[in-house]
């Protein structure tokens, strides 16, 4: 829905606002750019209630420097979930 009708398409900016993280190691708030991922890993899971969880990603850029975002995961039912990043 964010992707499509709120951002009407503009896939450069859904993914710079899904993947904002923190620096690692500095209170840095920092949304890369496409071009300057290198890799991106999941790195846990955690549950914190029955309907919801939170989803810690790794990224790597070219230049080196590491970040880590956390995305929300809202639970419908097993067939229907809800990724929740930035709005905006």
């Amino acid at each position: 829905m964010q992707h499509d009708r709120f951002l009407e398409g503009n896939t450069t900016q859904f993914v710079r606002e899904f993947l904002a993280g923190a620096t690692k190691g500095k209170a840095l708030y920092r949304t890369p750019e496409i071009a300057e991922i290198e890799s991106i890993k999941l790195k846990k899971i955690k549950f914190t209630t029955d309907d919801e969880a939170e989803a810690t990603l790794f990224i790597k850029l070219k230049d080196g420097a590491k970040l880590r975002s956390q995305v929300l995961i809202i639970i419908k039912s097993d067939k229907e979930i809800y990724f929740v990043g930035a709005v905006g």
